[in-house]
């Protein structure tokens, strides 16, 4: 008996689970939505145009001094022994952090220079440990090793950095210290 009554259990789920199929479903319109076309031309626009992808930024590199032969970029100061210190223009990602990826930038550039430039910084291995901007003074924290190659190295060294931060409209002042010391004592490192 006891089978009797799950069979009969069993075909009677089976058929109210078979009714519950046939409910009819009203049919939904979809909503009628506007849609901008993109045309092809559209597309190879996007792809072409690179200035949305990449900003450029200066950093300073200098140009040694030559006896023989006259200097052949426009120079935005003098440096140490005679050199001058130029502007190079690279090209970043935009960001939020600019003066962070500019120096990033700088501190990268070791052998691959243009011809006749010279990075100072390309036998050091610096870091950034902070950054801010307070009343138009950038605080500047840096770390790492460093390497001055003679005696004409220190200011060509404080100069690149400090040239690189003062290039930004909002940033009158630097401050900027490497392991705890004021980089300008590094200027008279040899």
């Amino acid at each position: 008996m006891k089978k009797i009554i799950s069979y009969i259990l069993v075909i009677t789920s089976i058929l109210v689970l078979q009714g519950c199929n046939n409910i009819v479903q009203p049919e939904i319109e979809p909503a009628e939505v506007e849609v901008e076309e993109l045309v092809v031309e559209d597309i190879e626009e996007i792809v072409e145009d690179d200035s949305e992808k990449t900003a450029s930024v200066t950093i300073f590199l200098v140009e040694l001094y030559n006896p023989d032969k006259e200097f052949t970029r426009e120079s935005v100061k003098d440096t140490g022994c005679d050199d001058h210190l130029v502007p190079f223009e690279v090209k970043i990602e935009p960001t939020k952090a600019m003066l962070r990826t500019t120096l990033e930038q700088l501190f990268s550039i070791k052998n691959d220079v243009p011809d006749g430039l010279y990075n100072a910084l390309s036998l050091s291995d610096i870091n950034i440990e902070g950054i801010g901007i307070e009343n138009s003074t950038a605080i500047v924290n840096l770390s790492g090793p460093y390497a001055m190659a003679g005696s004409c190295s220190g200011p060509r060294f404080v100069d690149q950095i400090k040239e690189t931060v003062l290039q930004f409209s909002n940033i009158k002042n630097a401050e900027i210290f490497l392991d705890g010391r004021d980089i300008e004592s590094f200027s008279s490192l040899k």
